[in-house]
């Protein structure tokens, strides 16, 4: 690790690079931290340049310290007396945490706090709708399993089966709204062309007329 100063004069940066090796062999360096604004951390330390530099190349020597302990190998002993204390839960779900995080670029907290506004319930709608959703996904089954098996995920529901049936005329008063809010949420993950209408046809059905002999 080592201080760099890049910019032009008036607007400069001080950052602590890395320096490694490509997969071919070949040596670079890329930026590992933003130390901040170079006037800004002059004007810290009175306009001392020195003392200033000393303090970033003090900094780069922390953390390539800090770089090199995370790459050290760990030693992991095991015991086979040691026993697994009785009904200790030691195995969790953790599929639902790429959908998380997918719910979360849809801003479907957003959604949840404006439908809160419009309604009075204390319950975590927005914990029961995304826990739905991923029961959904991974587990498809009725209200009362999709609960069952949200209880085995590393964040367990905190509301309870009730308020799960409470917020079911809620999820049908607001559909309209929350499939309009997620469209359009949809197209910061991923743009689409809007010129080409897509719908469903699946429950589309046509008759034609006997040909007449």
């Amino acid at each position: 690790m080592y201080v760099s100063i890049t910019g032009n004069k008036d607007n400069q940066d001080v950052y602590i690079k890395q320096s490694y090796r490509k997969d071919n062999g070949k040596t670079s360096s890329r930026i590992y931290k933003k130390l901040g604004k170079y006037n800004n951390l002059l004007a810290q330390f009175s306009g001392d340049k020195a003392s200033m530099m000393d303090w970033a190349k003090k900094e780069a020597e922390k953390e390539t310290l800090l770089y090199n302990q995370r790459r050290e190998k760990v030693t992991v002993s095991f015991s086979p007396l040691a026993r697994i204390p009785l009904d200790e839960e030691r195995l969790f779900n953790v599929g639902y945490l790429f959908l998380q995080q997918l719910c979360t670029e849809l801003r479907l907290d957003n959604i949840c706090r404006n439908i809160r506004n419009h309604h009075r319930f204390t319950y975590d709608f927005h914990a029961i709708l995304t826990d739905l959703i991923y029961a959904r996904v991974l587990s498809p089954s009725s209200k009362l399993s999709s609960f069952s098996y949200c209880q085995s995920l590393l964040e367990p529901p905190k509301y309870s089966l009730q308020n799960l049936y409470r917020s079911l005329s809620v999820l049908a008063e607001e559909s309209d709204y929350i499939q309009e809010d997620l469209y359009h949420n949809s197209n910061f993950v991923h743009p689409r062309n809007s010129k080409i209408l897509y719908y469903d046809c699946t429950n589309y059905y046509s008759k034609s007329k006997p040909k007449m002999a």
